[in-house]
């Protein structure tokens, strides 16, 4: 089978993280795999070494900037462009399917409707905001033949939009890829990593807030905060903004910058996660349990599907619920140790060949 899959991006975390392992497998079952992107990302090579073909190739990315008039404008001007540049590839590369790996990437769906290709979408998105809004950013899954979730969450937003799709998404949690417990150790117990991209929907302030509130006493060792901003004046700020506010603690918080996972994962007995916005399927849970870490995480999005009954859950945006969970497990070996295994045992109902197996039960399906 031949396979055309599309990204906006193809770096080396996230859903991107998730495309690479699944196209590789796909090579390695005799399909052909051709990968088109706008831009040049980390993971170029990694798909090239996989066994991928990949090429540049123009779309419409709806980004948050979209809204604004000017960005809007271009995007309307350069379409006839786009859509064109889209047909050759679908031409030059003659695909049966078009995996397409985002919400946020439209025309090259109306593409491949338009050649009459098999379309199969992966939504690693929550979309947010209204549901206008949610409905116009999902109204191209009606021309998939399939859709893969990331998690149950992710699949209830979609159908809040939509209840017609119902019979067209398949939820399929997210693996870890490449994170074993028997590779990675922790630096020291009493030390917090955080892993991610610097963005108010992470919520790296929430974090600074919750170790502002904990007593000195209670306090962990060291912070560990790994991931870049976005390259945008408003991300830029918050960064900034960020090591301000952890210049004014009393311990010492390190902005790491881009980290590969397992290393990151080295510095922090503790990983935690207090997204501010639902997240549908945050990789970094699922890669610090396969670690064995003890895992802090906000209860919202496809977050409590993936830890079971494993790690601990906080209220999103609450810091005094965060800073009551990271104390009470900075103060209590065992409760550590307790969360750690659990964790790392939720991992293992989670893996990479059961998801792999779904992936392609997915291609080969009608």
């Amino acid at each position: 089978m031949i396979i055309l899959a599309v990204s906006p991006t193809v770096e080396e975390y996230g859903a991107d993280k998730v495309l690479v392992n699944v196209l590789g497998h796909f090579v390695t079952q005799g399909h052909e795999v051709t990968v088109a992107v706008p831009v040049e990302g980390l993971a170029l090579s990694s798909l090239q070494e996989a066994g991928c073909h990949v090429l540049r190739c123009e779309s419409v990315i709806l980004r948050k900037s979209i809204a604004k008039l000017r960005p809007a404008l271009t995007a309307v001007v350069s379409f006839p462009r786009v859509l064109l540049a889209q047909h050759r590839v679908i031409r030059a590369v003659n695909p049966s399917v078009i995996w397409i790996n985002t919400i946020i990437d439209p025309v090259w769906a109306l593409s491949a409707w338009l050649h009459r290709r098999k379309i199969i979408y992966h939504v690693h998105e929550i979309g947010g905001g209204s549901r206008l809004k949610r409905r116009v950013l999902y109204a191209p899954l009606h021309l998939a033949a399939t859709i893969v979730a990331v998690s149950g969450a992710c699949r209830s937003d979609l159908l809040d939009s939509y209840q017609k799709l119902d019979s067209r998404i398949v939820v399929v949690l997210n693996p870890a890829f490449g994170v074993q417990h028997s590779v990675v150790k922790p630096l020291a117990r009493r030390s917090l990593v955080m892993i991610g991209r610097l963005s108010p929907r992470k919520g790296q302030h929430v974090l600074l807030q919750a170790l502002a509130l904990m007593p000195p006493g209670s306090l962990p060792d060291r912070v560990f905060i790994c991931g870049t901003p976005f390259d945008s004046p408003i991300y830029v700020k918050y960064a900034e903004e960020l090591r301000n506010v952890a210049a004014g603690l009393p311990i010492p918080v390190e902005f790491m910058g881009f980290v590969p996972t397992t290393t990151a994962l080295e510095l922090g007995a503790i990983v935690v996660v207090p997204s501010t916005d639902p997240d549908p399927c945050p990789l970094v849970v699922l890669e610090a349990m396969a670690a064995g870490r003890a895992v802090v995480a906000s209860a919202c999005g496809g977050i409590p599907e993936q830890l079971g009954k494993a790690g601990q859950l906080v209220r999103p945006n609450n810091p005094g619920e965060l800073a009551a969970a990271l104390a009470s497990l900075l103060g209590d070996a065992s409760a550590l140790s307790a969360n750690s295994e659990a964790c790392r045992a939720r991992s293992q109902q989670l893996s990479p060949g059961q998801f792999l197996a779904s992936m392609a039960a997915v291609l080969d399906s009608p």
